[in-house]
């Protein structure tokens, strides 16, 4: 329930313009995105017009210039959802080795495989959150990403410019780079479980080369602040 006051102090003919222009973009048919902005960030709760309260006016509202509603709207997926949160590694190693750096020329560095010792992310939210995965090559065949001991490992390299995204969305569950679909191409154990609330989330994220792996998730709450 959402209760909302139309106001214009322009006269009737401009309130009337003004409380048109609103009610058209409450659709029953259609979602839109209702935004609350607060010192905790931005929320925001897609939703759609169930019924605008507007049975009875006791005045006509374009005469006094403003009129309250009791707007009643429908959530499918009742979470308040926050701003994306992403976290990067990347395959530097401290013990990083240059490899033939003749003098004043660039040269090429070997490094150690990435590990995931130190791979934990935070979800502020109140609910279990997916995250999207992406992998931005160079990276060799054989990095593994997942949560809570659930982890897929993907069968195929790739290169500098060669990306791929695993969206763990129960909703959507898409693994695509720029040629379509390579879902047939994980292995491992792609049942995608979710990351859960808290705090240091432990996550696994394994590869070996000079690109990187980064997840994006949007925490979700159970009201707007």
């Amino acid at each position: 329930l959402w209760p909302v006051m139309v106001y214009h102090a322009g006269g009737s003919r401009e309130w009337l313009r003004h409380h048109d222009a609103f009610m058209r973009s409450l659709r029953p048919d259609r979602t839109g995105v209702w935004e609350v902005r607060s010192v905790m960030g931005r929320r925001h709760l897609t939703c759609r017009l169930d019924a605008d309260g507007s049975d009875v006016f006791p005045v006509d509202p374009s005469l006094v210039g403003w009129h309250v509603y009791g707007l009643r709207l429908i959530a499918h997926e009742p979470w308040w959802v926050g701003d994306p949160i992403k976290t990067t590694w990347r395959a530097v190693s401290p013990t990083q080795r240059a490899f033939l750096p003749a003098a004043g020329q660039q040269g090429f560095y070997l490094t150690d495989p990435f590990t995931s010792g130190s791979a934990e992310v935070t979800n502020p939210g109140d609910a279990d959150a997916y995250p999207t995965w992406t992998m931005h090559g160079p990276i060799s065949a054989g990095a593994s990403v997942g949560t809570q001991g659930s982890v897929v490992t993907v069968s195929f390299s790739l290169a500098l410019g060669q990306w791929l995204r695993i969206d763990t969305n129960p909703d959507r569950l898409t693994v695509e780079d720029a040629t379509g679909s390579r879902f047939a191409d994980l292995t491992g154990d792609v049942g995608f479980p979710p990351i859960p609330p808290g705090r240091d989330i432990p996550l696994t994220v394994n590869f070996q080369g000079a690109g990187s792996i980064e997840a994006t998730f949007s925490p979700a709450y159970y009201r707007a602040f």
